[in-house]
C-alpha cells in the first residue's frame, strides 16, 4: 500500500521494509556496503568494510511515525504498521554509560526496487546536512 502525501513525502506500509533485504546504493561509499533487514520491531543492519574485509553486525530498534519526533518513543516499536517517516535508535555503550542516538528518514519516494529518503534533523542542535539516501531491494 503506497499513498501520495504531498509531492515530497509518501507514507507506506511497514511489508514493503520487511518484504525483502535492502542495499543502500546512494550515497555510494567506495570503502564500505551497507545491507539492511527489517522484522516488525528490529532493523539489522550489516556493515562491510572492503579493505580490511570485516563485516560489522548491529541491530536497532524502528518504527514508522507519520511525524517526525523529538524523542524516540520505544512503546511505538512493532506497533506502527505505515508512516511518512522511518525512525531508528542507535544504542551504543561507551565506559559503561548507555548512549542512544535517534536518526530518522522522511520517506520520499517508493517505487518497485528502490526506496529513496532524505535524512531528518531530529533535535536543534543536530549539524549535518539533510542527506537524500537511496536503498534498492535485493533480488535472491
Amino acid at each position: 500500500m503506497i499513498s501520495v502525501i504531498n509531492s515530497y513525502s509518501q507514507t507506506f506500509d511497514l511489508s514493503i521494509l520487511t518484504s525483502s533485504k535492502w542495499n543502500k546504493t546512494s550515497p555510494v561509499d567506495p570503502d564500505c556496503t551497507t545491507k539492511f533487514r527489517f522484522d516488525n520491531s528490529y532493523c539489522y543492519v550489516d556493515l562491510y568494510f572492503t579493505e580490511s574485509k570485516k563485516l560489522f553486525s548491529r541491530t536497532r530498534k524502528y518504527y514508522l511515525s507519520d511525524t517526525k519526533p523529538s524523542t524516540f518513543d520505544k512503546s511505538k516499536v512493532g506497533k506502527i504498521k505505515n508512516g511518512e517517516y522511518l525512525i531508528m535508535l542507535i544504542e551504543n555503550k561507551l565506559e559503561g554509560k548507555n548512549i542512544d542516538t535517534m536518526v530518522g528518514y522522511q520517506i520520499i519516494d517508493v517505487a518497485q526496487n528502490k526506496l529513496t529518503m532524505v535524512s531528518c534533523l531530529m533535535k536543534k542542535y543536530d549539524i549535518f546536512e539533510p542527506q537524500t539516501i537511496e536503498w534498492t531491494k535485493i533480488i535472491e
